[in-house]
């Protein structure tokens, strides 16, 4: 399926959309190449942050069964503007995190933080890395 489309909701609430220039589902896993997701936190329909990699995977399910992992390149926009980047990403419904066990990369204005190993509430409020190191900007020490 060539330019496909995604759209995750919770409780009626629309999440995130999930757009892929080519998907195909094998054995209950639904496979996409150049992923675009959007994120909605309020009921409207302006997305609230972003996210791109080069492919990625949705395992079928509803709801909080619906794990969805994104490979390389990838880039994540936060609602306040911070942004990630990393090798691999996953979303887990489950526990609302996301989740990651390569090098990544945090950019929250002059400050750069770098680690491996990442897990995070969906709204970056609640950030967890492990093997950390980081720049501060001079005024915030």
């Amino acid at each position: 399926m060539d330019n496909a489309k995604i759209y995750f909701t919770e409780n009626g609430a629309l999440q995130s959309i999930l757009y892929a220039s080519q998907m195909v589902e094998r054995n209950k896993i639904t496979y996409g190449m150049e992923i675009k997701v959007d994120f909605f936190k309020d009921k409207d329909t302006i997305p609230d942050g972003g996210m791109t990699a080069d492919s990625g995977f949705v395992n079928e399910g509803k709801g909080r069964n619906r794990i969805v992992t994104v490979l390389g390149d990838v880039h994540l926009i936060s609602p306040d503007g911070v942004e990630l980047f990393a090798d691999s990403l996953r979303w887990n419904p489950r526990n609302q995190q996301i989740e990651s066990e390569s090098k990544v990369k945090i950019i929250n204005g002059n400050e750069v933080i770098e680690g491996t190993g990442f897990m995070s509430d969906a709204g970056f409020q609640k950030i967890r890395l492990k093997q950390v190191k980081g720049q501060m900007s001079s005024d915030r020490l």
